[in-house]
């Protein structure tokens, strides 16, 4: 299943190039970037196979595409190297878990029956930025992005965005970019 995606992240994405990411580019690529997160877990042993559940495979083999319960969005990092700085890698990936107790979900306003084990995935080939995030439609609601104009949304894809984002993400390693739940003042 590759969709397109090919010669969209080819000579756009991975080399930082101007694009128009359409709604149909942007399915296409959030469709391959879940496939790529769902794979990227299956390359470590069954004992360390903790943070995807077994439903999201067979509800992404059954729709193929992200699904409801995931946002995905690209940003644009210049890859480490290219000022001088060091050379970390042409890619970089990340996978982690996140569990959204009950305290904290009601000091963040939210019912403590949405406890949950969550997940996020954030990667990158050349310029491009992949974040995932998957979690119950109510925390999906609740959490921002740490800098919402440095991203552009392409899960669920809604109309036409410019690529690259009007911000750059630091140069670096990749890690989580959400601002997380807001915190009640009660």
């Amino acid at each position: 299943m590759d969709h397109g995606v090919l010669d969209l992240l080819g000579p756009q994405l991975i080399k930082g190039k101007r694009i128009k990411l359409t709604k149909t580019k942007k399915v296409a690529l959030a469709a391959w970037a879940a496939k790529y997160a769902l794979m990227f877990q299956l390359t470590h042993g069954r004992d360390r196979r903790f943070a995807i559940p077994e439903a999201d495979y067979a509800r992404f083999y059954d729709e193929r595409t992200p699904g409801k319960l995931m946002r995905l969005w690209a940003g644009y990092m210049e890859p480490p190297g290219k000022r001088g700085g060091p050379v970390l890698a042409f890619t970089d990936d990340t996978l982690n878990e996140t569990y959204h107790d009950p305290q904290m979900l009601e000091r963040a306003g939210l019912s403590a029956e949405l406890a949950s084990k969550d997940y996020n995935a954030v990667f990158r080939f050349g310029y491009c930025v992949i974040s995932l995030y998957s979690a119950r439609p109510e925390i999906l609601e609740a959490v921002s992005l740490a800098n919402p104009r440095a991203w552009v949304q392409i899960w669920p894809a809604v109309g036409t965005s410019e690529w690259p984002p009007p911000e750059p993400l630091p140069t670096g390693r990749v890690n989580p970019h959400f601002a997380g739940l807001p915190v009640s003042s009660s």
